[in-house]
């Protein structure tokens, strides 16, 4: 979210969640928070800084809710995503006549190619496992996050 005063809860691993604040929310695997702890829910995650002052409020990032192969696909797809991304601006800003119309179109490819029906299909999985097995997504982040995830 890169925001200063904002609580994000992110997954660690399978089991390990953590809230982050601000800009390490962005980052592809957020350190384990010293301050904050690690919590082997998103909820008891959140619980932790619930009652903390974040300007721009607390969350559970979506990625908390896949597990297995959907969370292993979302990772991979981050991280390729920042790869690409780091070396289009790296080389751009070192031209000294900077192409940023190709770098968007470049950048607008690598999205497609992450959200490519393909790709999704295990997170698509993942929603449609936790609607049959009745999973209660009433809390309004939970709703969320599950809305988010289904396109």
């Amino acid at each position: 979210m890169s925001s200063d005063n904002f609580y994000l809860v992110r997954k660690l691993s399978p089991g390990q969640f953590t809230p982050v604040m601000g800009f390490a929310s962005d980052d592809i695997r957020p350190p384990a928070s010293e301050r904050y702890g690690v919590y082997p829910t998103p909820d008891t995650a959140l619980a932790a800084v619930i009652d903390d002052w974040a300007e721009y409020g607390h969350s559970i990032d979506p990625e908390c809710y896949l597990d297995g192969e959907a969370w292993d696909i979302l990772s991979a797809h981050r991280l390729r995503a920042r790869t690409v991304i780091r070396e289009e601006l790296s080389w751009q800003l070192g031209n000294p006549e900077p192409d940023l119309g190709w770098m968007v179109d470049r950048l607008s490819e690598l999205t497609e190619d992450i959200w490519d029906g393909d790709h999704t299909d295990a997170l698509q999985q993942r929603i449609k496992e936790l609607e049959a097995a009745n999973v209660d997504l009433t809390s309004r982040l939970e709703r969320r996050a599950a809305d988010e995830l289904r396109w």
